[in-house]
């Protein structure tokens, strides 16, 4: 049967490194393949800032060009398009690191829990995002951070580099060997100010609350406490990537998960005309949930990456481009 895939050349980076992922999964004690997955999204990334910093400095004396000569009509329009044409290529580029980093995303939740994780997320003095880092290169401390994770898994422990990730937001390092994830902050220097020890201590707060499940006057709670779901989590992953498959032979699939919960995918035709399959009760409420609105909003995390939840590279790559629609509607 003849599969539908997208038509655009495809970025081969995420096809990797999807396959590797996939491999990773099933085997999270190659502790080989672990560091040689980090080492490629870093690399991807990297090679991305220095595209954005080479088009910003372009961007820079085209624009001090414009504002010190007096060009013609027509080359003023032209520098013009060339600095708007710049500035698309740094916003893709930047979605490019968005899309690496959710690769990073996707080693973390294969190691560590996602409820973990979102508390890795937000400031340890309230429920704010904490902010991201700054650039990887040319950043002081990240060839120790580095070797830290590589004399990790040499000595057959798992450890992630946080700056590959986009969910991790406190510390720089850590190692998955247990339930929980021990979390290093490193220091290129013996020096201590007031930041750094700020910083240390809103770690262990972090720590203790992850270790203990609770903890007094954290994130302007008095008293805060972790408990288990006490009844078992639904997942639908099979499902969507069943919906997937079928999305890809056919081009447009449907799929009722629950009672009331549809699952859509769309590569080629009118999504309109797949929902009148769906017998909506007019007494409900619908809910439609856009997948690809998420993901191209940033608005995806902290919620399990769609790296790790769309299993085949290529609907994944093409999720990622646009090409495939993926939309959930929910009636209640």
């Amino acid at each position: 049967m003849e599969k539908i895939v997208g038509n655009r050349s495809k970025n081969t980076d995420v096809l990797i490194l999807k396959g590797m992922l996939n491999n990773l999964k099933d085997g999270l004690n190659n502790f080989e393949l672990l560091l040689k997955l980090q080492f490629k999204i870093l690399a991807c990334v990297m090679r991305c800032e220095r595209k954005i910093k080479s088009l910003k400095k372009d961007n820079a004396h085209l624009r001090s060009a414009l504002k010190k000569s007096r060009l013609p009509k027509e080359k003023s329009l032209a520098v013009k398009e060339k600095i708007k044409y710049n500035s698309e290529v740094i916003n893709a580029e930047k979605f490019k690191i968005y899309t690496y980093k959710m690769f990073g995303d996707a080693v973390a939740f294969l190691y560590i829990d996602k409820y973990t994780i979102k508390q890795l997320y937000y400031n340890v003095h309230n429920y704010n995002v904490k902010e991201t880092s700054g650039d990887l290169s040319g950043k002081s401390g990240l060839r120790e951070e580095w070797e830290c994770v590589k004399l990790a898994c040499d000595n057959k422990v798992p450890a992630l580099l946080h700056d590959i990730t986009m969910s991790i937001r406190h510390g720089d390092v850590s190692l998955l060997g247990k339930d929980e994830p021990f979390i290093i902050e490193m220091k290129s220097s013996s020096n201590t100010n007031k930041r750094v020890e700020r910083q240390k201590s809103n770690l262990e707060k972090l720590g203790s609350f992850i270790a203990k499940d609770e903890a007094e006057n954290f994130r302007g709670i008095p008293l805060l406490i972790r408990r288990n779901l006490l009844t078992e989590e639904e997942s639908y992953s099979q499902i969507l990537n069943e919906c997937l498959n079928d999305c890809r032979s056919k081009g447009m699939a449907l799929v009722e998960a629950e009672k009331g919960f549809y699952i859509c995918a769309v590569r080629e035709g009118n999504m309109a005309s797949m929902l009148e399959n769906i017998d909506f009760d007019e007494k409900k409420e619908v809910f439609p949930i856009f997948l690809n609105q998420y993901k191209n909003n940033g608005e995806w995390l902290p919620l399990t990456p769609f790296t790790l939840l769309i299993n085949d590279p290529y609907d994944l790559h093409d999720f990622i481009e646009g090409e495939l629609t993926i939309a959930c509607f929910l009636m209640l």
